[in-house]
């Protein structure tokens, strides 16, 4: 079906809601497609340009991000059809501390994002309240990859080589900041069996215990 964004740099996502799956696209309309046909199911537009991070689902609700030209979060309720709004099936936005490339995390009700300058957000996923909001981390970084989540902790690799340890949940908590000397981090990190990856512009590393 032909689409009118030039870029968009977030795969598409397959979102089920009663029973039925649809294929959402980030874009500056979010736009939605039933998966067995093809048709448009709703679209809702506000976005900026260049929208580089993953849809994600909630419950009933879908989560959308630009961070470009026009900083913008939507929380976008499934079942609605047709042109949405904020009057119709946009549950909550916000504009504060968004991402332009990282990817958000949901876990346990909660929705965290980190910003490319190193401002990190928790919000409750069905309300958008903040549990906290654009706090800081130890020091200014710069974000590309997005942060990954594992054992009640987020793991974000930054650009400057650094990889910071927050504690998942409603409290900010810096658990511990590793450096990797001489390294930058665009990749996003892969944690499995215990053992988490990092790829640098120049190295593939693996870190587990003894």
């Amino acid at each position: 079906m032909p689409r009118t964004e030039r870029f968009n740099w977030a795969a598409p996502f397959v979102a089920t809601h009663e029973g039925r799956r649809q294929i959402i696209v980030n874009g500056l309309t979010v736009r939605s497609y039933d998966f067995e046909t093809g048709e448009l199911l709703w679209e809702a537009a506000g976005l900026g340009e260049n929208s580089v991070p993953q849809v994600v689902q909630h419950n009933d609700l879908v989560f959308a991000m630009s961070g470009h030209t026009v900083k913008l979060l939507m929380a976008i309720r499934l079942g609605e059809r047709g042109v949405l709004s904020n009057t119709r099936g946009i549950a909550w936005s916000t504009p504060r501390g968004v991402s332009y490339t990282p990817s958000p995390v949901l876990h346990d009700g909660s929705l965290y994002f980190v910003s490319d300058a190193g401002l990190i957000s928790n919000l409750d996923a069905t309300t958008g309240t903040p549990h906290y909001q654009q706090q800081r981390l130890p020091q200014p970084y710069n974000f590309k990859a997005s942060p990954v989540g594992a054992n009640g902790k987020l793991y974000l690799a930054t650009e400057e080589g650094d990889v910071v340890v927050v504690k998942m949940g409603d409290t900010f908590a810096v658990l511990a900041t590793n450096t990797l000397t001489d390294h930058s981090f665009i990749a996003s990190p892969v944690i499995l069996d215990g053992a988490i990856y990092l790829r640098s512009r120049t190295h593939l590393f693996r870190i587990d215990g003894p």
